[in-house]
This record gives C-alpha cells, sequence and structure tokens, in this order.
C-alpha cells in the first residue's frame, strides 16, 4: 500500500510539473501573440495586402492556434497551389485558416532556403 502511495504521489507530482510547465508555456505564447500578429501582418502585407486588411487578418490569429497541422499539408504543393489555398482561404474569411497557411508557407520557404 505504501508503494502505490508513493507511486501515486510520483505521478501527482510529475502532473504538477506538467501543469508548471504548460502554465509558464501558455504564458510566453500569450507574450509572443502580439510579435507573431505583427510578423503576420508584414507578412500579408509583403504579399499585397493593405496595412488594415492585413492587421484584420493578422489579428485572426490566436495562442490556441498553435496546431499548425490544421491547416492543410503543403508538402509537394505548388507556389501556385499554396497561393490558391491562400486565396481561398481569404475570400472565405477563413482568416484563423489563411494565417496557419501562412505560417505553414513560411516554415516551408525558410526550411528550403535552408536546404534542409
Amino acid at each position: 500500500m505504501q508503494q502505490q502511495a508513493q507511486a501515486y504521489s510520483r505521478s501527482e507530482a510529475s502532473g504538477n510539473e506538467w501543469e508548471r510547465g504548460y502554465d509558464q508555456r501558455s504564458v510566453k505564447a500569450m507574450s509572443d501573440l502580439p510579435k507573431v500578429r505583427a510578423h503576420l501582418t508584414e507578412v500579408w502585407q509583403h504579399f499585397g495586402m493593405s496595412a488594415k486588411d492585413a492587421a484584420t487578418v493578422a489579428s485572426a490569429y490566436r495562442v490556441g492556434d498553435t496546431n499548425l497541422d490544421r491547416a492543410s499539408s503543403l508538402t509537394g504543393k505548388s507556389d501556385a497551389e499554396i497561393a490558391s489555398m491562400l486565396q481561398s482561404s481569404l475570400s472565405a474569411k477563413n482568416y484563423v485558416l489563411a494565417d496557419l497557411l501562412m505560417i505553414n508557407y513560411e516554415r516551408k520557404r525558410i526550411h528550403t532556403t535552408a536546404g534542409n
């Protein structure tokens, strides 16, 4: 019985460590949110959006949207296909999806540029 109690105590401590880590990651993500949105605004402007429209689209990004896999995979897609996907999400005013696609596109571009 004592061993079970110790094992439970260790699992509780481990769970508490995970919770503390999660809380720390959440706080960091919240503090990074303005930076991410500012970068997205710049990227959207680079692709021809007005400052106001770019800020509107970028403001849809939420910390909880960090699951970038929710957006369709860009693997094997040409730039034209990706542009079509972005345009479609923007036309549907699905700015969250547009932001996720743009982040994935930027990662793909950086990964390709780095030669990895």
